[in-house]
């Protein structure tokens, strides 16, 4: 995803720096912020209305602070553990707030696009894969959120007595990685 540079502050409205980190590595993706200015035509107390004022001071470097409250607020109705201004875990509200996206902007189209080629171009792969893939999105619905943040894991089982293969495949919004403790600059990550 493309960045945006301008940065703004946001306000602590508690002991929330770990709703700050998820809104900021949100607000710095631009693909995130366009899909969210197509909703700009919302009530006051939308979610995808409030995210679109928000995103629109990411992109005007004169607002050098903001108060994210409002966001706070429908995450905290939404799940009651984010509701008090106790610390909570990062990586649960970026997955939380995505997940009430994801709510506010679904339907059950799958776009042509979303079938995709896997593993050294083999069909049966890629057929299993799509065929999974519809049923997810039959099942939970697709929006930008599933377009940018969803992808698949594939686990294979092979017999060690026939060596047949069997393949499955789940959906996924989040990998957890394990970083070397000695990363230095030259080290990447590259995730296909």
């Amino acid at each position: 995803m493309k960045q945006y540079l301008n940065i703004i502050a946001l306000q602590n409205v508690g002991n929330t720096c770990y709703f700050n980190c998820a809104l900021q590595c949100l607000l710095v993706c631009k693909e995130f912020i366009d899909e969210i200015n197509k909703y700009n035509n919302r009530g006051p107390i939308d979610l995808l209305y409030i995210f679109n004022s928000l995103c629109n001071k990411y992109k005007d470097p004169s607002i050098p602070i903001t108060n994210p409250h409002l966001i706070k607020q429908i995450l905290g109705n939404s799940h009651s553990f984010f509701k008090d201004h106790y610390q909570q875990d990062c990586h649960e509200c970026l997955v939380t707030i995505l997940d009430i996206l994801h709510e506010h902007t679904k339907n059950n189209t799958i776009n042509k696009q979303q079938n995709y080629q896997i593993i050294n171009n083999d069909k049966k792969l890629t057929n299993l894969s799509n065929k999974h893939w519809k049923t997810t999105i039959k099942n939970g619905g697709s929006s930008f959120i599933t377009d940018y943040f969803t992808g698949q894991l594939k686990s294979s089982l092979i017999c060690k007595h026939c060596n047949t293969e069997r393949n499955n495949f789940e959906s996924l919004n989040n990998i957890s990685l394990s970083l070397p403790s000695n990363l230095h600059n030259n080290n990447t990550i590259d995730i296909v």
